[in-house]
């Protein structure tokens, strides 16, 4: 999907100032919805510095065009902010995103045709390698900004919420349990009017995150072998891409598939409560919070990582967790403005107005931590 707003030659009037500073009023005296506090934090940066603005926000708005491209799971998160920075922002910039898979993302970024790429794999050590020629006065590093759990979703008309376990579903997955009435699933399910009917299986036919989530789960509970856990889906079923998926997830009966929660939530799907060993856990924007909670965090010079743990969560933790990167040059984009606009509106996407808003949109906020490491190397871009 394209964003495309128009592009004024001036910053914000002083109209506009005086609405936001009326708005950050307000927000002061009571919680407001997260449009209000999206707008005060427009408002703030006309006084912060640029190194407080990393925390909260745009502090100049610069003009200028930019090109993401990556992964499809981020990219309802990375539309929405960007259609929020516009307009924070007077519509001075063009900010796009083209969702096509991470390893197009990561290619079109390398190649200089995406200023900044997204995708759940950070640089391999050859991307790394070839990036140098791509940042002339930088290097790449992949920073976790985006974040979301993978919603294990059932088209079962009957059964009103559907638990699986790690062992279960990793046995629907690689084709062992066919049907929906399996004595395996029954036991999960007593009372539900499990049909006789077999279960169709619906998998991703491009490389993405989701698929890497979901194996990385599995395998974590001695379900999935460690050798097929990545992007490209190597279990059954039949393989659609993700408006494909979604399709078939709404329309036919007896279908079973994995979506982002975003996806799962705008499709209005039904989506399966995941039983770890601790009991059955529903997929809700506190039980996603819990499960990247326990994640874990790593900063080597401004390489930042994010790498969610399904064991040992707490109770109540939803386990199948994704971390999204924003690969970016520290420097060289051409024209530099590139930079200094990527700069102002990751520091925006890291801010915590524009966090908590996409908890609202079926993402998980990162964990504070997490926050501070990434603004820390917002800072040092440029």
């Amino acid at each position: 999907m394209f964003l495309r707003f128009p592009t004024t030659s001036s910053g914000p009037n002083p109209g506009s100032r005086r609405r936001l500073r009326r708005t950050r009023t307000a927000m002061l005296g009571a919680a407001t919805i997260s449009l209000a506090l999206v707008t005060a934090c427009g408002t703030a940066q006309t006084s912060l510095t640029d190194e407080d603005a990393v925390d909260f926000g745009p502090t100049k708005c610069p003009s200028g065009e930019l090109k993401g491209a990556g992964s499809t799971a981020q990219h309802n998160a990375i539309d929405q902010v960007a259609a929020t920075y516009m307009k924070v922002c007077d519509e001075r910039s063009t900010i796009r995103y083209e969702a096509a898979s991470n390893t197009d993302g990561v290619s079109a970024f390398l190649a200089g045709t995406a200023d900044w790429a997204g995708t759940e794999v950070p640089l391999t050590d050859a991307q790394q390698t070839a990036a140098k020629a791509r940042c002339t006065a930088g290097e790449a590093v992949s920073l976790p900004m985006v974040a979301t759990s993978v919603a294990v979703a059932a088209n079962l008309p009957g059964v009103e919420q559907l638990t699986l376990s790690a062992p279960a579903l990793g046995q629907i997955l690689d084709g062992r349990i066919t049907r929906w009435n399996d004595p395996a699933l029954a036991a999960l399910n007593p009372g539900a009017a499990l049909p006789d009917a077999q279960i169709r299986v619906l998998a991703r036919e491009d490389a993405n995150g989701l698929a890497t989530g979901l194996t990385r789960y599995l395998a974590d509970h001695d379900a999935w072998p460690t050798d097929k856990v990545g992007e490209e889906w190597t279990g059954t079923g039949e393989k659609l891409g993700r408006a494909g998926v979604l399709s078939a997830l709404r329309g036919t009966p007896h279908t079973l598939g994995y979506v982002e929660f975003s996806a799962a939530r705008d499709n209005g799907l039904s989506v399966a409560r995941i039983d770890s060993g601790t009991g059955p856990v529903a997929l809700t924007e506190d039980s996603a919070a819990k499960g990247l909670a326990n994640a874990e965090l790593t900063d080597t010079d401004g390489q930042v990582r994010l790498t969610p743990k399904s064991r040992d969560a707490a109770a109540g933790a939803y386990p199948i967790q994704i971390v999204s990167y924003q690969v970016v040059c520290t420097n060289g984009l051409s024209p530099r403005a590139k930079t200094v606009l990527l700069k102002d509106f990751l520091g925006f996407l890291a801010s915590d107005p524009q966090q908590a808003t996409l908890g609202e949109l079926g993402y998980t906020p990162l964990p504070q931590p997490a926050r501070a490491a990434v603004r820390d190397a917002i800072a040092r871009l440029g």
